[in-house]
């Protein structure tokens, strides 16, 4: 059973975990209200999502022909924000 004081770090992961599978249904992508993109360097960008007093953020990295290649977040693990790949 998860606690309340958990609920926000399963949140959060479902969250990143919709994000990083995002780009399987690209549209979801666009910049909205909801949705800020944030350009790192030329082969990377920061998308960050808010809403409901939270706020996420996961980074896509790029091959050359501009394809994502994978996508990192710090995600809960446990109680600790940990490196997360996909």
């Amino acid at each position: 059973m998860i606690t309340k004081s958990q609920l926000g770090k399963v949140d959060q992961g479902e969250i990143l975990r919709w994000l990083g599978e995002a780009p399987w249904y690209p549209t979801v992508l666009w910049p909205l209200e909801w949705l800020k993109w944030k350009s790192i360097n030329g082969i990377s960008a920061k998308a960050i999502l808010s809403g409901e007093g939270v706020t996420l953020d996961g980074v896509f990295h790029f091959n050359e022909k501009g394809q994502i290649i994978r996508f990192t977040a710090k995600r809960y693990k446990e109680d600790a924000l940990e490196n997360w790949t996909g």
